[in-house]
């Protein structure tokens, strides 16, 4: 009820509202903000779902949940610092050098599912169920707002990133593959899809493709690398021109395989995949878990994800 309340006062206090991709050409109009509209009304329930669900699994704390889930604490449950209040380990806090990352389970006990890797595996039954029937339906929704207003490359991604939610990547392949709005965003969509089912070297392929569609200055940053650097790396890496970046690049991402029998091109994809999810998921002002309004500025809220997934 507090969810739908919050969106229903968001949306009042901003009638026009419109989601923004970072770097990707798009419109703003009745159709756009239908479909954000759409999508905010399904992820309040997904959050509800979410946080119904705690105790599924035997987690019986939303707090360590998210930060199993994302190897970092947001900070947003505790804005008093009032004593006694259960506060997670964060990775992310300058004045403690302990970090926490997702736990290890003993190989003799069942581990839950990964939430990063299936969207719904942390929600009860009967919630993973009507959260399924709420995605279809806003599935639909999208489908019919992308034939009124085609090529919009908001409504297109978020087709393309509930399909994958959804566990359907064949349909996501076939709308990214088909997709009209900005070439480089399309390729972008089709290696995200891939990286998601698996195909780590045709993800990589695609992502290639996103690259050289892209004006340099684009390329650039899409490309950086920089994220994954320490504050050492990143000042000397700033300093670096764009040629000279992709030569440092290609040497990270070498160095990045441990073994020859493994491929580089699972790290560097699952990297880009993560860029693109973080502008399908930024767009908008909250997703699934987090508010992404006030938590966090946006290079260290990217710096987050990318590391951390």
């Amino acid at each position: 009820m507090l969810v739908h309340l919050v969106l229903a006062l968001q949306l009042q206090a901003n009638p026009s509202f419109q989601p923004r991709l970072a770097g990707v050409p798009t419109t703003s109009n009745a159709y756009t903000d239908a479909a954000g509209y759409a999508v905010l009304k399904f992820l309040s329930t997904w959050r509800t779902a979410w946080l119904q669900s705690v105790e599924y699994q035997g987690y019986g704390h939303n707090e360590i949940r998210l930060r199993d889930d994302h190897c970092h604490w947001d900070g947003s449950y505790s804005p008093s610092g009032s004593r006694g209040y259960y506060r997670p380990p964060s990775v992310i806090h300058n004045s403690s050098r302990r970090s926490m990352c997702p736990n290890w389970f003993p190989t003799d006990e069942p581990s839950p599912g990964d939430e990063r890797v299936t969207r719904d595996v942390q929600l009860t039954s009967a919630w993973r169920e009507r959260v399924r029937d709420a995605r279809t339906m806003l599935l639909d929704s999208l489908e019919t707002l992308d034939r009124l207003h085609p090529g919009d490359a908001w409504i297109i991604g978020e087709r393309v990133r509930f399909l994958v939610d959804q566990s359907e990547t064949d349909k996501a392949l076939k709308i990214a593959r088909s997709c009209t709005a900005d070439r480089a965003w399309c390729a972008q969509l089709t290696g995200f899809v891939f990286d998601a089912a698996g195909d780590y070297a045709r993800a990589d392929s695609a992502f290639d493709a996103a690259s050289a569609a892209m004006t340099p200055e684009r390329r650039c940053e899409w490309t950086s690398a920089k994220l994954l650097l320490d504050n050492k790396g990143r000042g000397a890496y700033d300093h670096l021109s764009c040629d000279e970046r992709n030569a440092v690049d290609a040497k990270l991402w070498w160095l990045a395989t441990p073994l020859f029998s493994d491929s580089m091109s699972d790290r560097r994809s699952a990297d880009f995949s993560r860029k693109v999810l973080i502008q399908l998921h930024s767009a908008l002002p909250w997703d699934e878990r987090y508010d992404w309004r006030n938590r966090f500025g946006g290079e260290a809220l990217s710096e987050m994800l990318i590391r951390y997934g």
